[in-house]
């Protein structure tokens, strides 16, 4: 079981790969952050282990954690949306030669 201050440690680790990817998307970069999952998996037990009046410390950062994948979330579609119209241009401009 971990302690609260690792589980916090956990968090930041996981808004820091966040934030990198977020940053890394903007670059046109490929993401990384298939550890993400597995930590995120593993620090919410890990949540459930801790005392009531520590895991309710929690919901802060892990709101925040949230928040920040929402974004990832919703950029990486935007540019995938881009790109799959970009590539319908291309395919009709290919058509009508």
């Amino acid at each position: 079981m971990l302690t609260k201050q690792e589980v916090i440690d956990n968090i930041d680790l996981m808004t820091k790969e966040v934030a990198a990817a977020r940053e890394a998307l903007l670059k046109g970069e490929i993401l990384t952050i298939d550890s993400v999952n597995e930590l995120l998996d593993e620090t919410c037990q890990d949540t459930l282990e801790l005392e009531p009046e520590d895991a309710i410390d929690m919901k802060p950062p892990l709101d925040l954690l949230l928040e920040d994948l929402r974004t990832l979330s919703a950029e990486v579609e935007y540019i995938q949306n881009k790109v799959a119209a970009i590539h319908k241009e291309e395919a009709e401009a290919a058509a009508s030669k």
